[in-house]
């Protein structure tokens, strides 16, 4: 049985920032469809919608026998801005919760928290425990109300029994908070990239080699190095796999070697790999990337590939790193001719450990002796 050590509640009320049904899966749907698998009862709670927007019924799909998908009705506007309105928002959240709590016969669920504004929602949802799951940091976001994040999330850590958090700088500000923060990485689908699949036909055909990248084409990217480095290398490809969430820069258009393939269900993206013969993060070095640790790392690597990525301190030690196209030709270059299966077998084997089955683990742990804690005092 997964999980086996752990016999605490089963009961988890899961508040998240992105749909269930999102075409690009993160850490919080890949949780929750593991732990529902797994024996334990799931709610997972959708984002509101925005009250002129959103439906004012609660709306409960089911996914699995023990996973619950809840769309909580109406919201209000901004409540990741406005501390009122996160307020109103929780009310009318928490509402909605309790009346699913009673009809799935939950009593006190673990309250597992993703949306840093959510901090109004342990006093009014009973719990045996209320964790904080940091993976992103929501107030460098573009648009977002940096001092307003950052204040509903600081009353949030102060007051949940326990956080995780997917990296290092995230885990150095939070647990000045919250002395119960711990750093639980990111993780990816090990076996799935392990795989040794086809290369999709998409990709078997493109010009060789190919320099792939996996995720959301939007503002992390590093669009001007993009096409520096594309540009210096017309016999290279660059492929890129994922939803286009920016303006696609002119600079891109004029660079043949640059091919935005799209989306592509999860279950392709093994064989989308496979047509990679390097990986690349080209992403922007700033406030946000500052504390980021990208998904899509521990799948390049359990995909045996090589990866190139700009300078991201999370991933210090794990990747190469260049700064400007000439370094990122030159190592994907030395890479590519130099790949061997020894080395291909060394870089699956560096993602090993970090599955998700084990990420879980880990936050089983940890709210297992929180729960002990509570109960010893």
């Amino acid at each position: 049985m997964m999980f086996e050590g752990y016999s605490s509640s089963k009961d988890i009320v899961m508040i998240s920032v992105v749909e269930f049904f999102s075409p690009t899966w993160t850490n919080k749907q890949h949780i929750a469809s593991r732990l529902a698998k797994a024996g334990f009862q799931v709610v997972y709670v959708q984002p509101q919608k925005r009250i002129l927007t959103g439906n004012p019924r609660t709306i409960v799909r089911s996914e699995q026998d023990s996973l619950r998908i809840v769309e909580t009705g109406w919201g209000v506007p901004f409540p990741h801005r406005l501390r009122l309105s996160a307020k109103t928002s929780a009310y009318l959240l928490a509402s909605s919760v309790l009346h699913i709590m009673n009809q799935e016969n939950i009593n006190r669920p673990i309250l597992w928290i993703y949306a840093p504004h959510s901090f109004a929602l342990p006093d009014l949802i009973p719990h045996c425990l209320t964790l904080y799951d940091c993976v992103d940091d929501y107030a460098t976001f573009p648009g977002a109300w940096h001092s307003k994040i950052r204040s509903m999330e600081h009353d949030l850590v102060k007051k949940v029994d326990l956080v995780t958090c997917t990296s290092d700088g995230l885990y150095q500000r939070l647990s000045k908070v919250n002395p119960n923060c711990h750093i639980v990485g990111n993780a990816a689908d090990i076996e799935a990239f392990n795989k040794r699949s086809e290369p999709l036909s998409e990709l078997a055909l493109l010009p060789k080699p190919v320099v792939g990248y996996l995720g959301a084409i939007n503002f992390k990217i590093d669009a001007d190095l993009v096409a520096e480095t594309a540009a210096m290398a017309p016999d290279m490809t660059f492929a890129f796999i994922g939803p286009i969430k920016m303006r696609v820069p002119s600079s891109w258009k004029a660079c043949r070697n640059i091919r935005l393939l799209g989306l592509k269900p999860f279950s392709l993206l093994p064989a989308v790999t496979s047509g990679f013969d390097a990986a690349w993060i080209p992403y922007r070095i700033g406030p946000h990337t500052e504390n980021v640790f990208p998904l899509k790392t521990y799948e390049y690597l359990a995909s045996g590939l090589a990866v190139v990525s700009t300078p991201l301190p999370e991933l210090k030690n794990l990747v190469l790193t260049a700064r400007t196209g000439v370094e990122f030709i030159r190592i994907l270059r030395e890479e590519i001719e130099s790949d061997s299966e020894e080395k291909r077998e060394k870089r699956r084997r560096t993602a090993d450990g970090h599955s998700y089955e084990n990420r879980i683990a880990k936050i089983l742990d940890l709210i297992q002796a929180t729960l002990q804690k509570k109960k010893d005092f």
